[in-house]
């Protein structure tokens, strides 16, 4: 015991064994120590240990003293010591507290309480730490010495936790370039829970489809870092191939010196006269300042150099943005910010209670901009409280009474996270262009409807919200969080703030589950129509209609004569490295084809070819459906949450078995938490339990015989049997509730390697003075990711 350490702290002192580097999602055991000082410590007083909200490791309990997370404490007097643990009744952004009481008698100087975290005296494995980096993981702990129930933060000792050593590599390149222009490709490696590693280390192999300028065949892996980068690359024009209708395709396959395929890039398409180039952004996030994990700075940096991110916004609940922090928040976006290489956005989350408009993310186009909160909850100065705005309303009217031409210098987005945003109430279509339908919280397609059905002309966003340090890269790990956060992409003619601006603002852009998936959703009109500038429904028609044209993007709002007949060529392309399930083509809420690339491509298409003329009114896919069931795995698919608000996670835990047949293979996808794997129980059974919230999950599995026998089906939402015969390519779908809760199954085929697709297909166009016509595609991917183009929006003048 240090006597002098103890008379400088009359509260007592902290220490922590061991100290050091722990592997993020490992198995460790602790033993934190508080020493009384010359307070001592009342009988009933006690200890607060804190830790963060997004911290996911194991939860503490003291009943199974064999289970994971087990927890122990005694007092070196003898006097008992009680232990509590509650997973929200710290404050914000401590919510995890583990309460220590001391009872009988209190403590004299000297004397100590152990609280051991993960006990294994009884086998426990110990407590699993959380599972993402953080390189200050501190056991905040407070004490109450006079038994008050008033507690003093203590010094607190701190771990480090690090990457473990790799598992998987991811490798990037651009979506889309033109001939002759450099671009760059990304490489890193990511241990079992996503966290990018700096374990890496050896040869790697290059490998690509054709020539790139600049790529070297191999590369030598160093420690130490987490991110590694080629730059300088180019495709020549001598080097393309000229007979795949202007879509050359390049991808790079990843080896070690073995050599064993270790990654694929996204296909990077290579096109003569680019309108817009591909940009990628993860707009929404949070850092340690907030309630999220590490700095601001950190968080930037990650972002660029790891993530391989072309556009990043921070956005921390506006209820802890002090004075200071903003304008940190803003020198640190000046700071980062590079043209034609890294667009920061300035903002921050507005986050008002739903009943009052629920959460919105606010970005400027200029910095040091005055912030208007939803409150001052979490901030001791209340010098500014003048300009809080209590309900979105007033938020929008702030914003634009603050900002000159505020409809070219505010962006907001509404966002669904804890305080999901009510658009129905509270929307302003001169700043609000565009909405969040996918995050690490989950997928929200019903907030797109919403805004269809108040006849809202929106565009699609998706973003992490990540609060682990890992913008671009938003694992959901092992908590609350629901799925893999998602990336939006932006159609742009370059890489500047104000550029990434204009997209957002005509909807020019894509949203994705988190996968670099090119797509390209545009059209041609069989009658030249009005595009306009800015949405008529709100800003004058005069000196709003840029042009008449008769080819529409993403995102377009066009005025259709009603006094001629319009229709739409759909023109859609697809390419990513995963095969594809399905496409669905929405005019609205409701999806007016299905598509399945593979019934028309068996084996993989060479390129991408011509688009193929498709016929929505025939029955092509039923037709064709008997191709692939003789050699077919069966998919199994849930989604959907409880309801819109907190707590909307929800369980799937359950068991399919496969009466009468046995199972040759399986293999799930977006199970995300490492700690709940899809396991066979039997030949013929498999079990699991998982959450979603509204994202969409399953497995495959191929059986000895595709068509004998009955699946049964038990979970904790939903029972049923179905006979396999019944099982087709089109879905049997099982209606549970909640929102968009549902079990659907059917058939695909056994190797699907359809991996990109490009189509043509007539819409006729009927909008009415009430109902614009909304039309545009979503995309799901056999790995589980999937992507929506923004809305075309026609409607009747």
């Amino acid at each position: 015991m240090n006597e002098e350490e103890l008379a400088n702290n009359p509260y007592g002192i902290l220490t922590l064994e061991p100290l050091g580097e722990f592997v993020a999602g490992s198995y460790e055991s602790f033993t934190l120590t508080y020493t009384a000082g010359i307070y001592g410590m009342d009988d009933l007083g006690g200890l607060k240990i804190f830790f963060r909200y997004a911290c996911d490791q194991s939860p503490l309990q003291t009943v199974n003293p064999d289970k994971v997370g087990y927890i122990t404490a005694t007092a070196s007097n003898g006097a008992h010591v009680s232990l509590y643990y509650a997973l929200r009744e710290g404050e914000r952004p401590w919510y995890k507290m583990l309460r220590v009481r001391i009872e009988g008698k209190g403590l004299v100087k000297g004397e100590t309480i152990k609280v051991n975290i993960g006990d294994t005296i009884a086998q426990s494995p110990g407590i699993r730490l959380q599972t993402f980096c953080e390189p200050n993981f501190e056991f905040r702990t407070e004490v109450d010495v006079f038994s008050t129930n008033v507690f003093t933060l203590l010094p607190s000792p701190t771990i480090s936790i690090v990457s473990g050593k790799p598992e998987s590599w991811k490798a990037f390149l651009p979506t889309l370039t033109s001939i002759d222009q450099e671009f760059e490709l990304f490489i890193r490696a990511e241990d079992k829970w996503g966290n990018p590693s700096d374990k890496a280390e050896g040869l790697l192999i290059l490998k690509s489809s054709q020539e790139i300028k600049g790529l070297p065949n191999k590369i030598e892996i160093k420690k130490g870092r987490k991110g590694h980068q080629i730059t300088g690359l180019k495709i020549e024009k001598s080097n393309i191939n000229k007979n795949v209708f202007n879509y050359n395709l390049v991808y790079v396959d990843i080896y070690d010196s073995n050599p064993v395929l270790l990654a694929r890039t996204n296909p990077l398409i290579v096109k003569e006269g680019v309108q817009y180039n591909h940009y990628w952004g993860d707009m929404h996030g949070q850092s340690e300042e907030t309630i999220g994990t590490n700095t601001a700075e950190s968080y930037f940096k990650f972002a660029k150099d790891v993530a391989f991110l072309d556009v990043i916004g921070h956005q921390g609940n506006d209820f802890q943005i002090t004075k200071s922090l903003w304008k940190l928040l803003n020198d640190l976006s000046e700071q980062f910010y590079h043209e034609d290489k890294f667009v920061t956005l300035f903002g921050y989350e507005y986050s008002a209670n739903t009943a009052l408009g629920g959460d919105r993310n606010v970005y400027f186009l200029k910095p040091y901009r005055q912030i208007h909160r939803s409150s001052h909850a979490l901030i001791e100065d209340k010098s500014d409280l003048d300009t809080d705005c209590m309900t979105a309303s007033e938020l929008f009217d702030a914003l634009h009474r603050d900002n000159p031409n505020a409809d070219i210098s505010v962006l907001v987005l509404a966002h669904v996270g804890g305080r999901y945003a009510d658009i129905l109430k509270y929307h302003d279509g001169r700043v609000e262009n565009s909405i969040e339908i996918h995050s690490a919280w989950g997928t929200f397609e019903w907030l797109l409807f919403d805004a269809f059905e108040n006849n809202y002309r929106v565009g699609i966003v998706a973003n992490g919200d990540d609060h682990k340090g890992r913008p671009g890269v938003a694992y959901p790990g092992a908590s609350k969080f629901g799925t893999y956060g998602g990336l939006t992409c932006f159609l742009s003619p370059n890489l500047s703030r104000e550029a990434i601006f204009e997209a957002l603002k005509k909807r020019h852009h894509y949203a994705t589950t988190g996968k670099r998936i090119y797509l390209e959703s545009n059209g041609i009109l069989s009658q030249e129509s009005n595009l306009y500038n800015k949405d008529p429904a709100i800003f004058p028609h005069q000196d709003n209609i840029l042009e008449k044209v008769s080819s529409v993007e993403m995102g377009d709002i066009i005025g259709i004569s009603d006094k001629v007949s319009v229709k739409l060529i759909l023109q859609v392309a697809v390419v990513t490295n995963s095969p594809i399930e399905r496409l669905e083509i929405f005019n609205g809420k409701e999806i007016i084809s299905t598509i399945r690339p593979y019934l028309y491509y068996p084996d993989k298409p060479q390129g991408l070819g011509e688009a193929l003329e498709i016929d929505l009114k025939s029955n092509f896919d039923l037709t064709k459906s008997t191709f692939i069931e003789g050699e077919s795995k069966i998919r199994i698919r849930w989604e959907g949450a409880e309801f819109r608000a907190r707590k909307r996670n929800t369980s799937w835990k359950g068991k399919a078995n496969f009466h009468d047949n046995h199972i040759l293979s399986f293999k799930s996808f977006n199970f995300w938490n490492r700690d709940e794997t899809l396991l066979q129980f039997s030949p013929s059974e498999l079990g699991w339990n998982t959450i979603t919230s509204g994202n969409i999950q399953g497995f495959d599995v191929q059986l000895s015989e595709p068509k004998k026998g009955k699946i049964e089906f038990k979970s904790s939402q939903i029972d049923f049997t179905l006979p396999l015969q019944e099982v087709s390519i089109v879905d049997k779908v099982y209606n549970i509730g909640g929102v968009g809760k549902k079990v659907r199954i059917f058939r695909l085929p056994k190797n699907n390697s359809c991996d990109r697709f490009r189509f043509r297909c007539e819409i006729p166009l009927n909008p009415s003075k009430e109902r614009d016509e909304r039309i545009f595609v979503k995309v799901i991917l056999e790995d589980g990711h999937q992507a929506w183009s923004s809305p075309m929006y026609f409607f009747t003048e």
